[in-house]
């Protein structure tokens, strides 16, 4: 008796020099994924690919894993009142080639966040010079699994703007905001056709 393996489609069988294949019977994907920074007023100055995301006391790229430990990057604890981190703003940039990016989605994923430190984030539409108060966009706490998520608009290759701010309090401890993060604190997420 022959067993076949059969399985559902999108495979397609082929018989080639006697030997039987199951291939996938639609184009692969490849699209490819760098997140932009924007700085400054606006438009913004544009760095992209970008690696890191920090949080920080100026309005500057992260250009380096250490760049957010030079002195004027630094967040200062305060003894009363809340220390706002300037707006980080990024957006998801896809090229390549691919027919649709959708549901496209950004949160926490991994880590913990010392005592005395929160990271609020929101999105918009547009570009607005980052500030170092209180932000109007990045307004509720990033979120920490994929069902809470913020979802991000696509259109042109490129995500709506997400607007992350660091909020430190009085109560912290100097040393890094979050900790336990191994290969990566945050997460970008979407569906590619």
């Amino acid at each position: 008796m022959e067993r076949l393996f059969r399985p559902p489609t999108p495979y397609k069988h082929y018989k080639i020099d006697g030997k039987d294949f199951w291939l996938l019977d639609h184009p692969i994907y490849a699209a490819n994924f760098t997140v932009e920074q924007k700085t400054g007023a606006a438009p913004g100055t544009a760095s992209d690919p970008q690696t890191y995301m920090d949080l920080k006391a100026n309005d500057v790229a992260s250009t380096e894993a250490t760049s957010y430990q030079a002195p004027a990057a630094q967040l200062a604890i305060p003894t009363t009142g809340t220390t706002y981190s300037f707006e980080a703003v990024f957006r998801g940039h896809w090229t390549g080639t691919f027919t649709s990016i959708s549901n496209v989605k950004f949160w926490r994923n991994a880590g913990d966040l010392a005592t005395g430190y929160t990271i609020y984030a929101g999105s918009n539409a547009s570009y607005v010079q980052p500030t170092n108060e209180q932000s109007t966009v990045a307004a509720a706490l990033l979120p920490t699994s994929e069902g809470s998520a913020i979802g991000l608009d696509y259109a042109s290759n490129y995500s709506a703007y997400l607007y992350m701010q660091a909020r430190v309090a009085p109560t912290a401890t100097q040393g890094d905001a979050i900790t336990n993060q191994g290969s990566g604190a945050f997460r970008w997420q979407w569906d590619e056709a």
